[in-house]
């Protein structure tokens, strides 16, 4: 049988006039500034949260992305058996009274049959009892640890399906860690990988790949990379600064498109060669004016600096244009003020075409100083005696 073909048929869409664009242009602008004001609410409520009810932020973001639960509107059924439930506890103390399992289990077939036989006002005057002991229940807030171990878990399922489909077809060797962050959560760490991964731990690493997972956690939880920090000299705070500030220079501008060659950071001009001439700068700098790191002289300082600079406190911006202008005309206000904004470049005296060289007639140059006396003696004297 032969098979037909029809030729693919290119889809020719409406042009929209220019009044149209706009107008799809300012509703798409619309939907981003109300997603973006939404979630600026959501922070400033988890920020509320945080200091009025002296809780983390990582907890209240977590009650309010995964606290919301779906309830079950209240139906007659349920207020049927909680009516029985309380007329057969009555009397009873507690700890003695019937669980609601219990009596499902014996009286399932009775309940029933005695449900089917009410008139539907009596079933929607159970049905509104039941709204009203519901509505009046005073609701508490807490981290359900369970749920949140359960979702973790079947996330992860789901990954691990994926990772391993993924590394099957593509011939793809590696591992997968994933541990909690801190001790507020509860999830055991995650672990999966390839056969050459699991070899690759055991003969090169010497250890199991579960023991690898497991001192992960333990770094991430201690908070043992927080007190790293406390153990570096000064010099290699300032080494590691000079290199963050290098690094994410030459990002922002291979980023932005501002220049196609590599960039070296200029402290000693940092105003005029960087901010000026590039229109970007270090945002939440520790210290009055950006100088070298090298230049801050304690410990103290040189770790504050590199840790506003690992956590990301003071980073690269992009400035706008008019930023840049603005930045210009600070600068220049403040060079003619106090003159250490901008640093003349240092001046080199080179050597005019015929003149003799300082080798040759040290008498010449205005820094060369004339020998001591007794200098000249010793080496008198000293060739006097290597004649003879």
């Amino acid at each position: 049988m032969v098979r037909l073909t029809t030729p693919r048929r290119r889809r020719v869409r409406a042009k929209l006039t220019s009044a149209a664009k706009a107008v799809q242009r300012q509703k798409r602008i619309a939907l981003s500034n109300a997603v973006q004001t939404a979630r600026d609410d959501l922070d400033k409520s988890i920020d509320a949260i945080q200091q009025n009810h002296q809780r983390s932020s990582r907890w209240a973001r977590l009650q309010v992305s995964t606290g919301r639960v779906r309830r079950r509107k209240p139906t007659a059924w349920n207020g049927f058996v909680r009516a029985r439930m309380q007329v057969l506890n009555k009397d009873r103390p507690e700890g003695k009274r019937i669980q609601l399992t219990e009596f499902m289990r014996t009286h399932k077939d009775t309940l029933r049959e005695a449900f089917l036989k009410l008139t539907p006002e009596q079933r929607e005057a159970l049905r509104c009892d039941i709204t009203v002991v519901r509505d009046g229940r005073i609701r508490t807030i807490r981290l359900n640890r369970k749920a949140v171990a359960k979702n973790v878990y079947a996330i992860f399922k789901t990954m691990e399906d994926q990772w391993r489909t993924f590394c099957a077809d593509f011939g793809i060797e590696g591992f997968f860690i994933a541990t909690r962050s801190s001790i507020e959560d509860t999830w055991n760490p995650r672990l999966f990988y390839t056969p050459k991964a699991e070899d690759f731990c055991r003969r090169v690493l010497e250890r199991e790949p579960e023991a690898l997972a497991l001192q992960l956690e333990s770094w991430s939880v201690s908070g043992i990379s927080s007190n790293v920090l406390k153990k570096k000299t000064r010099g290699q705070c300032q080494t590691e600064s000079r290199k963050i500030i290098q690094d994410e220079l030459n990002v922002i501008l291979r980023t932005n498109d501002l220049t196609s060659k590599k960039v070296p950071m200029n402290y000693k001009n940092y105003e005029r060669k960087i901010v000026e001439e590039y229109g970007v700068a270090l945002k939440n700098w520790p210290f009055p004016k950006v100088k070298n790191p090298g230049e801050y002289g304690g410990r103290t300082q040189a770790r504050e600096l590199l840790e506003a600079l690992a956590n990301g406190k003071c980073h690269w911006i992009l400035l706008t244009p008019e930023e840049v202008v603005a930045r210009k005309a600070a600068n220049k206000v403040r060079h003619v003020k106090y003159r250490d904004v901008y640093v003349d470049r240092k001046k080199v005296v080179r050597r005019k075409k015929g003149s003799p060289a300082r080798s040759e007639s040290p008498s010449d140059s205005p820094r060369a100083s004339p020998a001591p006396e007794h200098d000249t003696d010793v080496e008198e004297d000293a060739g006097d005696s290597g004649g003879d």
